[in-house]
């Protein structure tokens, strides 16, 4: 972003009361952000809250959908939009969900965008004093307390002293860095990409993994399955002749098809039982066994 000309400021807080502070501090008129699709109450409610604030302000609010390969909802290209319109009416199994990728532009999936460059951005003057002011957390103790939870759910907490003894992050965070993964574990290796299946891994192993490790940047928005979902067939389309390809559910496509696969139940579980996901009272998608409890153990 410094390179064309913009900045990532880093705010902590509750949205609801940080951003209409950051909305007249650079008179901002319109701001965009990542929808959330899995129906998390919490979100939800967060967004409305944004959305409201937003409208007493005069700023526009816009939402993309881009967490997953297609949208999840009833949105043009989403998957709830392909079934009628109803969160009720996706698919339950891996075979039927491909079915209805299929279905959509034929089963095609949009190239991600082009990065922006220099010239999309409008000339500002370095504020330096703002680049000090909204810097990234320096420690994982500074990460905001998750709301509407307290200490006593969440369990043991480390405190500071114990999180710099014990804190050693296997994967850093980043776009350069997620990029970077791609390339080495993807295009730079055609044959094992063409020929990957997921049951011939292990999901644990940490010094040498046997998978792409691109989940955790997936996961944050670092990288999106779309640039991962060409990066893999680009690398197909290099392997030897010889070279046996894998296809979904095991193959790397497939691994991208159930990320969004899961993430359709969740939004269908909500849809139906808000806050069901993620637990077995409520869930559409869950059998209710009533499981004993035994205080002692």
């Amino acid at each position: 972003l410094r390179e064309r000309g913009s900045r990532l400021y880093v705010v902590t807080g509750d949205p609801v009361e940080e951003l209409p502070k950051l909305w007249t501090e650079f008179g901002i008129t319109h701001m965009t952000h990542e929808a959330d699709e899995t129906l998390e109450p919490y979100a939800v409610q967060r967004d409305a809250n944004v959305k409201d604030a937003a409208k007493k302000a005069g700023v526009s609010v816009i939402d993309f959908a881009s967490e997953t390969l297609r949208p999840l909802g009833n949105r043009e290209g989403g998957y709830v939009a392909n079934v009628g319109g109803f969160a009720k009416n996706i698919p339950t199994t891996m075979s039927t969900f491909q079915k209805l990728l299929s279905k959509i532009d034929k089963g095609n999936i949009p190239l991600p965008l082009d990065s922006p460059t220099r010239e999309n951005f409008p000339k500002q003057a370095v504020n330096k004093s703002l680049d000090m002011k909204y810097r990234p957390l320096e420690h994982p103790c500074d990460i905001p307390w998750p709301r509407g939870y307290s200490r006593s759910e969440i369990g043991p907490v480390w405190d500071r002293k114990a999180a710099n003894k014990k804190t050693s992050p296997i994967v850093k965070g980043g776009e350069s860095l997620a990029l970077a993964q791609l390339h080495k574990t993807v295009t730079a290796r055609p044959d094992w990409s063409a020929s990957f299946e997921k049951p011939k891994t292990s999901c644990t192993e940490v010094a040498s993994p046997s998978t792409t490790v691109l989940s955790p940047y997936l996961t944050i928005g670092c990288i999106s399955p779309r640039t991962a979902w060409h990066a893999v067939s680009d690398a197909t389309a290099k392997a030897s002749s010889k070279t046996s390809r894998s296809k979904p559910p095991v193959s790397l496509h497939g691994q991208l098809l159930w990320r969004d696969f899961n993430n359709l139940i969740a939004h269908s579980a909500n849809a139906q039982a808000p806050g069901s996901w993620g637990q077995m009272r409520n869930n559409v998608y869950c059998r209710d066994i009533p499981w004993s409890t035994d205080p002692e153990l």
